[in-house]
């Protein structure tokens, strides 16, 4: 058994000052300076109820301690409800330990705390997930045990701790740190001062890169195996990581000056990238996706507050985030591609564009938990999102028609993806493309297939697709250009040269020249038609994720549908358009910005009107770019490049890596492309 550390009676009055208190003038031991820094981390945190909610649980606690609403008996993997009786208990906990609430000092809040921790000391409830009974219990006591402090009373509090041995070492990544800063804590709390070291080290050492679960080498999170969750598993990686960083500065456990740069990079070329404002997209957090409020998640406001007092190397770059986050500085502009995590990530003033991809090397979305239950099999698997504010996809997880999420070209919905090898991304920092070799198989066994290349430049996304392969007698194919939720009638262009606003509830089916709907336009390439509805849709919180099993109440949501339907498997595409409005979009067709100067099987090409060319080569292939003086690009293998005045950009998607001949104008050169999806940069012959 623990032994509980009495915890000094003048503590309290300090507790809510020590952002700023200096350990030079403090009498407290380092385990004390740590347990009264995590307290404030807790007490800092906005209420998970309101006042009036929490009086009303504790009004309603039954005399033996349970609550009615809660069902104890419960099975469930995710989502399992015993634990949110001791997560009850902890807010009210926490609020009656905080002077700004009507719970302040309440005897009664306090005897329905010291009840609640009682009927979880008796009774030990389990679950059948072990991440409930190994980190889930012992956090939510842990936290209990560090708010309420001497209030539980010492016998109380000497059980309470036991539960804390729950944890048991081991995991990587997020689990890991999980585990480890439980033992962390209830090493401070026991006085056990070579334990906190040992379990400081464990996570200190797991703040690395290129592990095959957590920060990759590109600075995008694995868990599960080669899955993105940056936002989910990686979102509670930081947390820990920060918090845990800032309660340790100054001790003997302080986070050493390496680890700390490292944090800082995952932060500054990961998190920031992969966010617009606090919003993120269904990408960077896989099946977590199906939980509510999830796509705010990217919200590191607070986290960031901290870092920016551990990692002064980085201050200014993590205050320039920090402003970013909290609308007070333009938000980022550039292109990235992740090549590790198959995700490319194109930021503009007016808006982001996220594009996940998934190839041999990634692997695509999880339901652990019997979770994500409609997502599998569409999720990152070429689903590509807009955000402006962060309001395009939250809350309609229930009401989402899954196999048309954006970017998705299938044929028939009952299909799985196929992995393959010629999937990856180029990038100059400003501009970029990525390309797919796209696959599915369908419940019978064949195949449906085609190769889809993404270009980004400025605020222009060119889709071209080719190479469509259906076996005979299977259903058309047909490309999701949209899906999100509707703002507004959307405007149609139509070929006759006029404009229609698509009012009501009947879809529209036809071809059109271009679509406009909250600053975005969509153009098919090609003369393909398109289907574009802007009503309403259904579904349930049930029928998305088991951890709401009883949430069956239909949710009604305004949504925006853009499709293309491919003609006959002919070459095609399309296009978005950031910050347009219908003027713009008249314009392009006599003022295009871009042109398609190759969509066949060997190339895929897109010239943009400064001069930069993107292109796709499928195979040995030549380039003819027009322009006063024609130039000639060639490559003996397939390859991505990317040309501009004065350079070329090139890089194997397959990651394998080879030599390569390239023939750039006149020049004839010879070149190595690196392994591991890394590009390289030729200057312009002289």
């Amino acid at each position: 058994m623990l032994r509980v550390l009495r915890l000094p009676w003048w503590l309290g009055p300090w507790l809510l000052s020590l952002s700023s208190f200096s350990i030079e003038d403090s009498p407290l031991s380092d385990r004390d300076l740590v347990l009264s820094r995590y307290r404030a981390v807790l007490l800092a945190k906005p209420p998970a109820e309101s006042d009036a909610q929490l009086a009303e649980h504790i009004d309603s606690m039954l005399p033996s301690g349970r609550w009615p609403d809660i069902d104890y008996s419960d099975r469930s993997r995710a989502g399992w409800r015993p634990l949110i009786h001791l997560h009850r208990a902890k807010s009210i906990a926490l609020r009656y330990s905080s002077p700004d609430s009507l719970l302040y000092a309440s005897p009664r809040a306090l005897e329905v705390v010291q009840r609640a921790v009682d009927v979880w000391i008796e009774r030990r409830f389990t679950s059948p997930n072990w991440w409930y009974n190994e980190i889930g219990t012992p956090r939510a006591m842990r936290d209990l045990l560090v708010v309420s402090g001497e209030d539980l009373g010492e016998q109380r509090r000497l059980r309470a701790t036991e539960i804390l041995e729950q944890t048991r070492d081991g995991g990587t990544a997020a689990n890991l740190l999980w585990k480890a800063e439980i033992q962390f804590h209830a090493a401070c709390l026991t006085g056990d001062d070579e334990a906190a070291g040992r379990a400081a080290s464990r996570i200190w050492r797991e703040i690395r890169v290129g592990a095959k679960e957590g920060i990759q080498s590109d600075w995008s999170f694995f868990q599960h195996a080669a899955r993105l969750q940056a936002f989910s598993y990686g979102k509670a990686f930081l947390e820990i990581a920060i918090e845990l960083g800032w309660q340790a500065r100054g001790t003997s456990w302080e986070m050493p000056a390496d680890k700390r740069s490292l944090l800082s990079s995952f932060l500054l070329e990961g998190s920031q990238w992969m966010s617009r404002g606090i919003s993120t997209v269904p990408s960077t957090m896989d099946r977590q996706f199906s939980r509510k409020d999830r796509l705010v998640w990217a919200d590191l406001r607070q986290l960031l507050e901290y870092w920016r007092d551990v990692d002064e190397q980085q201050r200014e770059a993590i205050g320039v985030f920090l402003a970013r986050q909290r609308g007070e500085a333009p938000p980022l502009v550039g292109h990235r591609h992740f090549e590790v995590a198959d995700l490319t990530v194109h930021h503009r003033p007016f808006a982001t564009v996220f594009l996940k991809t998934l190839s041999d090397r990634t692997l695509p979305t999880e339901t652990t938990n019997r979770e994500n239950l409609r997502g599998k099999p569409f999720l990152a698997c070429g689903d590509h999102y807009i955000l402006r504010d962060g309001k395009e996809p939250e809350g309609l997880q229930p009401t989402l028609v899954w196999h048309r999420l954006p970017g998705l070209t299938i044929a028939d919905p009952a299909s799985e993806p196929i992995r393959r090898s010629f999937v990856g991304g180029l990038s100059d920092g400003a501009s970029g493309l990525t390309t797919m070799d796209t696959a599915r198989r369908l419940s019978q066994g064949e195949e449906v297939s085609c190769q889809k290349s993404w270009f980004f430049h400025g605020d222009v996304m060119v889709c071209l697709i080719n190479e469509l392969k259906t076996p005979s007698g299977s259903a058309p194919l047909a490309t999701a250009l949209e899906q999100c939720r509707s703002r507004e009638a959307p405007l149609l262009g139509l070929p006759s040269g006029r404009s229609s606003r698509l009012e009501g509830e009947d879809p529209f089916e036809g071809p059109v020249d271009w679509v406009l709907h909250a600053g975005i336009g969509y153009l098919p390439l090609s003369g393909a038609p398109l289907r574009v509805s802007a009503s309403y849709q259904e579904g349930t919180w049930a029928s998305i994720n088991s951890r709401y099993s009883e949430e069956t109440e239909l949710i009604r949501e305004p949504v925006l549908r853009v499709s293309m339907r491919h003609v006959d498997g002919l070459p095609s595409g399309f296009a978005l358009l950031l910050d347009v409005d219908e003027a713009a979009l008249r314009a392009l067709t006599t003022r295009p910005r871009f042109r398609v100067l190759r969509n066949d099987d060997h190339c895929q090409a897109v010239h943009f009107a400064n001069g930069l060319v993107m292109a796709a080569f499928l195979s040995a292939s030549e380039l003819r770019i027009p322009g006063e003086e024609p130039i000639r690009l060639s490559v003996d293998r397939p390859c991505l490049a990317l040309l501009s005045a004065d350079s070329l950009h090139l890089v194997d998607p397959t990651q394998a890596g080879s030599p390569i001949s390239i023939g750039w104008g006149e020049a004839e050169l010879e070149r190595t492309l690196p392994e591991g999806g890394v590009g390289i940069e030729i200057q312009r012959p002289k």
